[in-house]
């Protein structure tokens, strides 16, 4: 299917307004009045997820869904960061009335790669990566023996239903199995190229770059 098709497919029918959208880099959202007017919201993960990037594009995709827009172009270059900031954007993405086109243009590792399988639809460029592997918590504290001992099994037995719920979330759109893509995650980091993750259905489709897809994205709205 043509690259043009499959964006129209995922068109909803609803008028398009053409408005001010920030783009969500680092902490803050370029305010709307400093935002270049276009019918098309951009909005750019940039750097490690925390807090801050998170409430950025979550903020980002409010004003999105407020301006009722039918697609944003969600583009995404990060190594990763925090379990609770990273679902925070994934909830936001899953709950966009506008349909979440993502773009990985350099990397979506770890938890990144987690937000792009919430995505409506996925796409890297050709010279990017993907980076898949088991959640890990560091621990910080004092204590005896004893609550050294207690708060390890407490921990591990976190990381093993933690490390469930990942697995299934993040295979659950692809071609393998479950099992194999837990098996291939376990106790490493699944480093993926663009043939990698088109064969075990990571993506949807590699391009050259991200103005490929804002352009077949621009030419499905007309």
């Amino acid at each position: 299917m043509k690259l043009k098709s499959l964006f129209a497919a995922l068109m909803v029918a609803a008028f398009f307004c053409s408005c001010a959208v920030p783009r969500a880099y680092s902490a803050t959202p370029t305010p709307p009045a400093a935002a270049t007017q276009k019918p098309l919201a951009h909005i750019a993960l940039e750097g490690i997820i925390d807090d801050d990037v998170a409430s950025a594009a979550v903020d980002a995709l409010d004003i999105v869904a407020q301006a009722q827009l039918p697609f944003v172009l969600f583009e995404i270059n990060s190594p990763g960061g925090s379990v609770d900031a990273g679902f925070k954007i994934a909830k936001a993405i899953e709950n966009s009335p506008a349909k979440v086109v993502c773009v990985v243009d350099g990397e979506a590792d770890s938890m990144a790669f987690y937000i792009l399988q919430s995505c409506d639809m996925r796409i890297m460029t050709y010279r990017s990566i993907l980076m898949a592997h088991e959640p890990a918590v560091g621990i910080k504290g004092y204590g005896k023996s004893d609550d050294w001992k207690k708060r390890g099994q407490e921990l591990a037995d976190m990381l093993a239903v933690l490390t469930r719920a990942f697995n299934h979330h993040c295979s659950q759109r692809l071609t393998i199995s479950y099992d194999e893509y837990s098996k291939r995650v376990h106790n490493t980091e699944y480093w993926i190229d663009d043939d990698e993750a088109t064969a075990i259905g990571a993506i949807d489709m590699a391009v050259v770059s991200v103005k490929q897809v804002e352009k077949m994205l621009m030419d499905a709205i007309k």
